[in-house]
């Protein structure tokens, strides 16, 4: 007991705070340090690793590499998107192959569409009409309640100002008050 209370006297209070303040410096320099410092290993992770063992390349996605498992087969979902590729061509070229055809084609689709087009502007023009019309009443509504709210706040502007007008008047009747009450006193003075 006695060694322990004699390290403790022969123990500095300045050592004590240098060792505390040294292990915070140390503590947020590592931490907050600079990023490039923390980022240097990070062009190539797995030096470690051989090229041979890894079978997930480095794409540069989330986790530096692929999301997709490189141990799953896609092979079938390939060749469908292939077939499907193809056949979207192949309509392409048979539909728009003959030009005679493809003439016909547009001429007996042109009316119903140019109907359809009338329809959809017709349908257009009112919904613009009716918003139109909304938006004159919202607006002839927001004057009016703004209208209105100037008009209260001018009342009571007004009612403010009489009053403050007579708050003056009775101040200055105060202080004329006051004046003369010094003066007298002053004049009195001297007179004695």
């Amino acid at each position: 007991m006695n060694n322990a209370i004699s390290l403790i006297k022969r123990l500095n209070f300045v050592q004590v705070l240098t060792v505390f303040f040294a292990g915070i410096i140390l503590f947020v320099s590592t931490a907050c340090g600079s990023p490039s410092v923390q980022a240097k290993g990070l062009n190539n992770p797995r030096l470690e690793v051989p090229k041979e063992a890894v079978t997930n390349n480095y794409e540069g996605g989330m986790n530096d590499y692929s999301d997709v498992d490189p141990r799953l087969d896609t092979s079938a979902a390939n060749k469908k998107a292939d077939r499907l590729i193809e056949s979207a061509e192949h309509n392409l070229t048979a539909r728009t192959g003959n030009p005679a055809e493809a003439i016909k084609r547009a001429v007996n689709d042109a009316p119903d569409s140019a109907k359809e087009a009338g329809r959809n502007v017709n349908q257009a023009a009112g919904n613009f009409a009716d918003k139109a019309a909304d938006s004159a009443k919202d607006f002839a509504a927001g004057t009016r309640r703004g209208v209105e709210n100037i008009k209260e706040n001018t009342q009571d502007a007004a009612k403010d100002v009489a009053k403050s007008a007579e708050k003056a008047k009775h101040r200055a009747g105060e202080a004329a008050d006051n004046t003369k009450e010094t003066l007298d006193k002053v004049f009195n003075k001297d007179m004695d």
